[in-house]
């Protein structure tokens, strides 16, 4: 007589929640048959020499000639890089959409500000307080915003902050496991984050 041992194993798995708006936001070429997906951490200055090269390129091809969305992916060991990621979100929902691509820039322009080594003796509220400075500063005399909500979004357990763990493991869903990295017609561009100015000008205008 044999007899047959039956092991049930369960597995758990973890769905990416809907989230109230889609994620991401579309900076340029809205209507352009090539999407290129950008996910980039706010304090990476890997991913900074990203959009300053996407910055050129669009300049150099036209922003028309291909779809531009950006994604944010903090990274746990970016210690300001929540909380960033978190303004994206607000600006991007509440006000002008232009207002989270000029929140990127400004950011960006001032990573010096919110690096590791910077950050280090700061507190939590120190950290925001200096992301919501340095985007009423730079930010609200182009795109009014409320001011007291924007700094209270960058807090956690906030709307901002669940919605932007969502965006989060969204990337994770897709292999997304550092910055920058990108997506073309929705397809994980692998070398991409290693391309100058030259090599995404040839890969666009190949597709076009």
């Amino acid at each position: 007589m044999y007899y047959i041992l039956l092991i049930s194993t369960a597995f758990a798995i973890q769905y990416v929640p809907i989230p109230d708006t889609p994620n991401g936001y579309v900076a340029s070429g809205a209507t352009s048959k090539l999407v290129i997906e950008a996910y980039y951490d706010l304090v990476c200055p890997d991913s900074k020499d990203q959009f300053e090269t996407l910055e050129k390129v669009k300049a150099e091809v036209g922003a028309d000639k291909f779809k531009y969305v950006i994604r944010m992916f903090p990274l746990p060991y970016h210690k300001a890089a929540f909380p960033a990621a978190q303004g994206f979100r607000y600006l991007a929902k509440y006000a002008d959409p232009q207002a989270a691509y000029l929140y990127t820039k400004i950011i960006f322009e001032n990573q010096d500000q919110l690096s590791d080594l910077a950050t280090m003796n700061l507190t939590w509220q120190q950290v925001i307080d200096l992301i919501a400075q340095l985007t009423a500063d730079n930010v609200f005399p182009t795109y009014a915003y409320d001011k007291a909500k924007f700094a209270q979004s960058l807090l956690p357990g906030t709307s901002q902050n669940l919605q932007s763990r969502y965006e989060w493991k969204l990337g994770v869903s897709r292999s997304v496991s550092g910055t920058p990295v990108f997506f073309a017609q929705g397809i994980l561009f692998d070398g991409a984050e290693l391309y100058d100015q030259a090599s995404w000008v040839t890969f666009i205008n190949s597709k076009q």
